[in-house]
């Protein structure tokens, strides 16, 4: 599913590569969003965006504290701890554990209507037109084409101006007012280089994607591991934390070099 700007951009350069899937747009739309995260789909373009801001901002937020909190959920809900239903969570999460770390991409560009006009019109009308005019050799398949140049390819194009204008103003709004959780999560680079081949860096994405240290409690080897070394700190008479700055024993203790408790040199 194309759940991305960028993502959609890319599909619409590999038309021949493009396999027929369902749109990722009309399943999110089969639900209501809760209040904090709708954006009406009726404005214009800078109201758009800035509402758009706001519930991404809500989102990044929530990103970043995950780090605090992701030790407590087992197994860990995407949709109740972004507030989210379950289709959305479904479209829009992705959080993965490798190894000693947790890796959560949020799709936020599904959050605004005008990407969600763009990719539906895109699968639902302008890719089915395409290949019907493409497979048939009957004389319609002549009406298809001269359909797709003067009517449905002038349509997707006016829908993805309008959703690049709003993605990119959304973005300029966060990142202008200095939305610190925006920032720390904003994963355009990522998205863009998972998604594009290419230089197509221009394409503007709400992508958040957050990577974070699997808790301790969720890594027992490691746990094990930290609970010996303190072990052996106790058992050595240690300190089981250090301090940080000079020891304050250092005066104590001879200097290299020296002899006796004179340790200077003779005149």
């Amino acid at each position: 599913m194309i759940r991305s700007f960028p993502a959609l951009r890319q599909a619409l350069r590999q038309l021949d590569q493009l396999e027929p899937t369902h749109s990722a747009a009309a399943a999110f739309e089969a639900a209501d969003l809760v209040p904090a995260y709708r954006v009406p789909d009726s404005c214009d373009v800078a109201r758009e965006a800035r509402i758009l801001a706001n519930a991404v901002s809500i989102l990044a937020e929530r990103v970043v504290r995950l780090e605090s909190v992701y030790g407590h959920w087992h197994p860990f809900e995407p949709g109740p701890y972004f507030d989210l239903r379950s289709p959305h969570a479904a479209l829009m999460c992705q959080v993965e554990e490798s190894g000693s770390l947790v890796h959560v991409r949020l799709y936020a560009d599904l959050l605004s209507p005008s990407f969600r006009a763009a990719e539906r019109f895109c699968m639902e009308q302008f890719l089915p037109a395409l290949r019907s005019a493409h497979v048939s050799s009957s004389p319609g398949a002549i009406t298809r084409m001269y359909e797709l140049r003067d009517r449905i390819w002038p349509a997707l194009y006016e829908r993805l101006e309008r959703a690049e204008q709003v993605l990119r103003e959304a973005a300029d709004i966060l990142t202008e007012t200095g939305h610190v959780c925006f920032l720390i999560a904003w994963g355009a680079i990522e998205e863009r280089r998972r998604t594009i081949s290419g230089n197509h860096a221009a394409s503007p994405t709400l992508t958040l994607d957050f990577t974070f240290p699997l808790p301790l409690r969720r890594r027992p080897r490691r746990r094990e591991i930290l609970r010996r070394r303190l072990q052996r700190r106790r058992a050595a008479g240690r300190p089981l934390l250090r301090r940080s700055g000079a020891d304050p024993g250092w005066h104590t203790r001879p200097r290299r070099g020296a002899k006796g408790n004179g340790g200077g040199s003779h005149a």
